[in-house]
């Protein structure tokens, strides 16, 4: 509803900027009589100080807004009719009759509701249809109908829109003062209108409807005002505009007032039977004849009733008696400190369950049973939802607690809207629902359309994420208990087109201070076809083949006449074909051109549906796919490449157009190429690269095709990476000098002469510092051929590798020439006893493997550290690598693994299964068996052989009675036992 907005004006000037500084009030703290719920209280006095400034959005905050133009779920456009990045609430759109491509959209919009550019209230006007908008205001309100008070301030609110048959626009607010020292009891206000000619582009003066002026305390209140105008040429009442609200303490309750003459002058408002009390909200709306229906709420302690009133002779009487068509519980909870209804889950932001009017205008002239819809969100059998009442004849008799929406959570939803497109009579109502946040935090709009008169209704998500309000910014504080977000929304159709508008955040941790004005262009217009493809052959590579799946529905799920399908190439028709042909045929196309197809539904009414595209290129795809299978092997001239050459294109048709291959370097670049008959399609080839030797290359490959001219080359393959080369006979490195045996590394591994086994080098994985977080760093030896004579590896090391967070070295084979590889060591700072706190007190320890089993193979060995994103330390030095005939003892293996090695359950005490945890120094055959208190073995598994490294079991133990058993895992010659204690 209304609010005072902050406005804090940057200027250059000091003095300007401390003249609009003193003039502003935080938007967060209102008076009482600008409360949505406000019903006969007293009004008590309120001191200057209850306002006080907002906070400034800091400069994060500010940026990456949400795109103005966006996509719901559904394929709607959603577009931000403000176009700002200030806050709006309480939106209100109206179509024009005479020009239904003229829109017009209000907000309350915090630009415009200071004294510095006079109070005025913000437009925003459309001329096609709603795809772009221009802001526009009223003329300035200030001393204008009301003085600016000696002390305090002002605002406007509550806007409303309606257009007349001559499409002139009407804009409805409120206007008033904010007293401070002198209390609100003498706060003068009105009610006011201000009249657009041109489509809301320019506005005139504003005409007051009713105002309160005298400055006494006796003096009405008006509030909470909403407008329509009667737009049916039948009418014995056109054009005449109408307007509601709710006037509080000198003669209390729902008025009402009218303009017989476009605006210029206004009869004095007149009390409708049966709104006074504890009632609020009051909505106009028109009937297909004439006449005039209100809607408005009446509380009591516990239930929310919509009360309809009808008028038949333009607006002059009103039932005597009006009917309480509904009666929910109000959404919400009663907040202890306000007294009034919140949303608790929602920073407490204030709610009502007002009720919403619409007529069904769609009918003949002289129609006297038509449809009256009033919608409210609220609580029926303790389910919170979206309920509707219906008329069938004109309002007289009423069915009601019909639930619209589809909420399963029995979330909060609020501020619902409807409207009836007086052409084709389809509901539509707009709501905010909780639906998709079981915590009840997250908003989403939501949109219910019927196409049967209220019976049914499709559900569509509008937002295309929920925003939450889950923090003291997202609301404006006014008072304790008492929290504003906006007050309602609204929504208007006409024939076919569908403008739903509502506000939220412009981005997607945006903030009460950083909500948009948003529309939704939704119509009635054919979906699209879908499944949209095309293809062509090269067997015949001058014809394509379009092919789609028809519509069934129109865009809101509603029934779909007869239409065609209109195929355009290169944004020229080229073709239709009738409903269920659902394919097209182009035979005028030329071998490896693109093509762009479009398609579209048309129905014989005329309406389109939006265009879906495709490119084709005839003959099919050019692109081939990458080589696959990339092999590289060091042979003594250089390195011995292999690959398989592909044999499709991207778009599976064969690759006929084979032209070459390419072979690259990522140091060198281009190094190679190969053509027919050395490649074939399909087939695996191969080429003894002659590389410089003893250096390590990264190579991969692509291939090329060729049609007419132009060739195309496919992705890269692979990266591979290899030594060029005889490998290694012998392996004897100590680092000490530049004719050392050379190592592959693409990260910070080098020597260091901080401490080496052998003086004066080893090597390390972070010659400068600690090894960085979040990291896996390695480097990869040259290739060695395994004799039968040299068999034990053989390193020296200090491993100061921090031992919280998985992180550990490693040392891996690889006998596939680095495709894949398998662990044969696991090392931390817990290896062994000689490692300390810094490298200074620690000491190299050696560490062995016996490589038995790969005498014969050529291998890689690589070391590589693994980094967790938390801590770190000095890092893994290395020396003197060997490998040779030492003999490699049992006995120190099976200190290893018992030193080395971790088992662990989690979660244990067990419910129904447990993580088994085993973290093994090197490579070892492993058992698992599970015994009861007693000594039962209950559960056997084999040996079987596991790397070096952390392996992780699910063990379920859901068939196990409650109590003690024991987990005894053989590691190699060792074992280890754990405790598992079953509790369910």
């Amino acid at each position: 509803m209304k609010r005072l907005f902050i406005k804090i004006i940057v200027s250059i000037f000091f003095t300007t900027f401390v003249c609009q500084l003193n003039a502003q009030y935080d938007a967060r703290k209102l008076p009482e009589f600008l409360d949505a719920e406000m019903k006969n209280m007293v009004v008590h006095p309120k001191a200057s100080h209850i306002y006080i400034p907002a906070p400034r959005l800091p400069d994060a905050d500010k940026i990456n807004p949400l795109p103005d133009k966006m996509l719901s779920n559904d394929g709607f456009e959603i577009v931000n009719v403000s176009g700002t990045n200030q806050n709006q609430s309480e939106t209100w759109i109206i179509i024009n009759p005479k020009n239904p491509n003229n829109i017009v959209a209000s907000a309350n919009d915090e630009r415009y509701n200071y004294s510095g550019v006079g109070y005025k209230m913000g437009a925003y006007w459309s001329t096609n249809g709603g795809k772009t908008w221009t802001t526009s205001t009223t003329p300035s309100n200030m001393n204008l109908w009301i003085q600016y008070p000696s002390s305090g301030s002002m605002t406007n609110f509550d806007p409303s829109l309606a257009f007349n048959t001559q499409g002139w626009v009407y804009y409805c607010f409120g206007f008033c003062q904010v007293l401070g020292t002198q209390g609100i009891d003498e706060a003068d206000n009105g009610v006011f209108v201000c009249r657009s000619k041109d489509g809301g582009i320019t506005w005139e003066p504003a005409v007051p409807i009713a105002m309160s002026v005298e400055g006494h305390t006796a003096q009405p209140f008006n509030d909470r005002y909403l407008m329509a105008c009667d737009v049916n040429p039948n009418s014995p009442y056109k054009d005449n505009l109408y307007v509601a609200w709710k006037r509080f303490k000198k003669q209390d309750g729902i008025v009402f007032s009218r303009s017989t003459d476009g605006g210029d002058t206004w009869m004095a408002a007149i009390n409708i039977p049966g709104g006074s009390g504890q009632t609020q909200s009051p909505m106009p709306a028109i009937g297909p004849n004439g006449e005039v229906f209100l809607a408005w709420q009446s509380k009591n302690s516990t239930y929310t009733d919509a009360i309809v009133s009808k008028s038949t002779d333009g607006g002059l009487n009103f039932w005597y008696a009006a009917k309480v068509v509904q009666t929910v519980t109000p959404v919400g909870t009663i907040n202890s400190q306000s007294g009034r209804y919140v949303l608790a889950d929602k920073q407490n932001m204030r709610c009502t369950s007002y009720p919403a009017i619409a007529v069904d205008c769609s009918v003949p002239p002289g129609t006297q049973n038509y449809n009256v819809y009033v919608v409210q969100a609220g609580i029926i059998d303790k389910t919170t939802g979206l309920y509707l009442a219906k008329s069938t004849d004109g309002g007289n008799t009423w069915q009601n607690k019909i639930r619209i929406d589809n909420n399963a959570l029995n979330n909060d939803i609020f501020f619902p809207a409807i409207a009836v497109d007086p052409k084709t009579g389809v509901v539509s109502v707009l709501y905010y629902s909780s639906q998709n946040d079981p915590n009840n935090k997250g908003v989403d709009a939501y949109l219910a359309v019927s196409f049967d008169k209220g019976n049914t209704f499709n559900i569509f998500r509008l937002t295309p994420e929920t925003w939450y309000i889950n923090d003291p910014s997202d609301v404006s504080n006014q008072g304790p208990g008492n929290y504003y977000w906006g007050d309602y929304t609204s929504i208007t159709a006409y024939d076919g087109k569908i403008y739903p508008c509502f506000w939220m955040p412009n981005r997607p941790n945006g903030n009460y201070y950083q909500t948009n004005t948003y529309t939704v262009l939704i119509s009635t217009d054919p979906k699209a076809p879908e499944n949209f493809t095309g293809s062509s052959t090269t067997e015949n590579p001058i014809k394509i083949t379009l092919n789609w799946t028809d519509p069934t529905t129109n865009l809101l799920g509603g029934p779909l006449g007869d239409f065609k399908i209109v195929v355009l190439r290169g944004g020229m028709q080229i073709g239709e074909v009738g409903k269920g042909v659902q394919t097209f045929v182009d035979e005028n196309v030329t071998d490896g051109q693109d093509y762009i197809y479009e398609i579209y539904t048309k129905q014989s009414n005329g309406q389109e549906s939006v265009r879906v595209s495709t490119l084709v290129k005839a003959g099919g795809a050019t692109k081939p796919m990458p080589p696959t299978e990339v092999v590289a092997i060091p042979v003594a001239e250089g390195i011995r490449l292999s690959w398989k050459n592909p044999s499709q294109h991207i778009d599976g048709s064969i690759f006929h157009d084979f032209e070459k291959v390419k072979i690259y370097s990522v140091t060198g670049g281009l190094i190679k190429e190969l053509t027919k008959p050395e490649i074939q399609a399909g087939e695996t080839s191969e080429i003894i690269l002659e590389l410089p030797t003893k250096r390590f290359y990264k190579l991969y490959v692509s291939a090329v095709g060729k049609r007419g001219t132009v060739e195309t080359e496919s992705d890269y393959s692979e990266k591979v990476f290899s030594y060029s080369g005889a490998p290694l006979t012998k392996l004897e490195e100590y680092f000490d000098s530049n004719d050392s045996i050379p190592y592959y590394t693409e990260h910070s591994w080098g020597r260091t002469d901080k401490k080496a086994y052998s003086m004066p080098y080893a090597l390390t994985d972070s010659p400068e510092g600690n090894y960085l977080n979040n990291s896996e760093t390695f480097a990869i030896l040259a290739p060695i051929t395994i004799n039968a004579k040299d068999t034990t590896f053989n390193f020296h090391h200090i491993a100061l590798i921090d031992t919280l967070n998985d992180d550990h070295g490693a040392v891996s084979i690889s006998e596939d020439y680095g495709k894949t590889w398998r662990d044969l060591i696991w090392v931390d700072l817990r290896t062994s006893s000689k490692f300390k706190d810094n490298l200074q007190n620690s000491e190299y320890d050696l560490m062995q493997r016996n490589l038995s089993k790969y005498i014969g193979k050529t291998v890689y060995i690589k070391f590589l550290l693994y980094a967790s994103k938390f801590r770190n330390n000095d890092g893994w030095y290395i020396d003197n690598v060997i490998l040779n005939d030492d003999l490699f003892v049992s006995v120190s293996e099976q200190k290893e693994l018992v030193a080395g090695s971790n088992l662990e359950a989690f979660p244990n005490p067990v419910e129904s299964w447990t993580n088994i945890r085993l973290t093994l120094p090197m490579p070892a055959k492993v058992s698992l068996n599970i015994y009861d208190a007693i000594g039962n073995i209950l559960m056997r598994t084999e040996l079987k052989e596991l790397d070096a490294g952390e392996h992780i079991y699910n063990l379920d133990m859901s068939g196990y009675t409650d109590g003690i058993y024991y987990l005894h895992v053989s590691i190699g010659s060792i074992t280890k036992t754990i405790i598992l204690n079953v509790m369910k």
